[in-house]
């Protein structure tokens, strides 16, 4: 028998603050004409299935995320605003985004019972036809004399969240993939304004005192969310050189697909604030199984250097989405049932449920050692959370791994839930250390995660660290 792998996680060494893992509920998809669309399905659920979801995912026994991405979308405000006469009436947040606003607030509500404060991002999915130099919806081009009232739309959508909605959200993004040039190649998809390096600079320079003006100088400035964060690089060196942008900006954010890890535009940005966060928006469930995203989303949290990851819609239905979902896999999918809606709790609910409960918001990212081709370590220390300390054992292979795991910074035993094709978050029996060490063979496609004895494995209250 072969020897164990060895491996090593050391809670004293912290990394970085960790904000959490997060959701986000995806309303408005593709729609060019004004058609009212809900992907995630809300207003075609029974009341049964929609409060289901919501305590699946923010109930006591549910993910419990600390973070969620709303999308902004282009139909929200007819006309350019003034920032001199903003007028919140105006905004058609209950038409265009009843459902996504249902979830925050539930989400909020929820959450708050558990000790967690979410936070929350508004991406701009892509601008109302106005600001565009082609006047349609979906247009490639910034109107230049639109520059301030779409950078007013944007502040007023995230002042209408907080003062009409009760959703106190902390940063507005600018724009989603907006380096990506898909004109024409893809017609229907997204929404996206091309944002060159420029024009990302020129409006975080300038929304800054606009952001004063309007009564939120607390709100975060984040630069956009490139496919990738290696698109960033451009961006960050931007942002770098000008003393405005620089200053302005609150939060580094980018998607996280194509498994692609390069921290070098977090880097550059911390070299000239080193107090910013960085979090990935958006990035893929894959197509393999949830021990693969769950390794992937490891790669990201070390790779990136991140704060906090936010998958793409953790509530999905098939197969609405043209030419199919390019992200399927979801924990949670929608699908037709003898002419109803019913919801399907999948395999990757569980998978995510093991990271998201061990990431919780005010903890810290551990160091770990001793990854494999098909093995990772993803690790949280309490960093005053309250919580206790939490390892994440990932096995995407297809054989059994055995490991011998070296501990320091936290006392055992542990307590331990796992997720495999045929276990859902199951406990297993208290583990405890030998010499400083966790001998543990992982399952095939599993994930198992330790929690310190303090931590209870499912039953802790997370709190945000101030």
């Amino acid at each position: 028998m072969a020897a164990p792998r060895e491996m090593s996680v050391d809670f004293g060494r912290k990394l970085r603050d960790w904000d959490g893992f997060g959701v986000n509920y995806v309303e408005m998809t593709h729609s060019r004409d004004g058609r009212y669309e809900d992907y995630g399905s809300f207003s075609l659920m029974a009341d049964a299935d929609r409060e289901k979801v919501l305590d699946l995912v923010f109930g006591p026994d549910g993910l419990r995320p600390g973070l969620v991405k709303m999308f902004l979308n282009p139909y929200l405000l007819d006309e350019p605003p003034s920032p001199d006469s903003l007028d919140l009436d105006a905004y058609r947040f209950e038409q265009y985004a009843p459902q996504m606003l249902h979830f925050a607030r539930e989400g909020i509500r929820r959450s708050a019972q558990n000790g967690i404060e979410l936070r929350f991002i508004a991406t701009m999915y892509g601008p109302p036809a106005w600001a565009t130099q082609q006047k349609v919806v979906r247009g490639r081009d910034l109107d230049p004399a639109m520059k301030e009232p779409l950078a007013t739309f944007l502040l007023g959508c995230a002042k209408y969240l907080r003062e009409r909605s009760g959703i106190p959200v902390e940063a507005v993004s600018l724009h989603n993939e907006g380096e990506s040039d898909r004109w024409p190649d893809r017609p229907v998809h997204d929404f996206n304004l091309h944002w060159p390096v420029a024009q990302v600079v020129e409006f975080l320079g300038m929304m800054g005192p606009l952001k004063e003006r309007l009564g939120m100088a607390d709100l975060k400035l984040a630069p956009g969310e490139t496919t990738l964060w290696s698109e960033f690089r451009p961006y960050a060196d931007g942002i770098a050189a000008d003393p405005s942008a620089r200053a302005n900006i609150g939060l580094i954010t980018s998607h996280g697909f194509g498994r692609v890890y390069d921290p070098y535009g977090i880097d550059r940005l911390r070299q000239v604030n080193p107090e910013l966060h960085a979090w990935t928006t958006s990035t893929s469930w894959l197509k393999t199984g949830g021990a693969e995203f769950c390794m992937d989303f490891a790669d990201e949290v070390y790779g990136d250097k991140l704060n906090g990851l936010i998958p793409w819609a953790v509530l999905q239905r098939t197969p609405y989405w043209p030419e199919g979902d390019p992200n399927p896999n979801p924990p949670l999918l929608v699908h037709e049932v003898d002419g109803q809606w019913r919801l399907e709790v999948r395999q990757p609910y569980f998978c995510y449920k093991q990271i998201a409960r061990a990431g919780r918001p005010g903890t810290a990212v551990a160091q770990v050692e001793g990854d494999g081709d098909d093995v990772r370590l993803l690790a949280f220390a309490d960093n005053g959370s309250g919580g206790g300390a939490a390892l994440v054992v990932i096995n995407a292979a297809r054989e059994a791994e055995a490991l011998r795991i070296a501990v320091r910074g936290a006392e055992g035993p542990f307590c331990a839930r796992r997720t495999t094709p045929s276990e859902q978050f199951e406990p297993l029996a208290e583990v405890a250390m030998r010499g400083g060490s966790l001998a543990y063979t992982a399952p095939p496609k599993s994930v198992t995660t330790f929690f310190a004895k303090a931590h209870r494995a499912a039953g802790a209250v997370a709190t945000r660290k101030m």
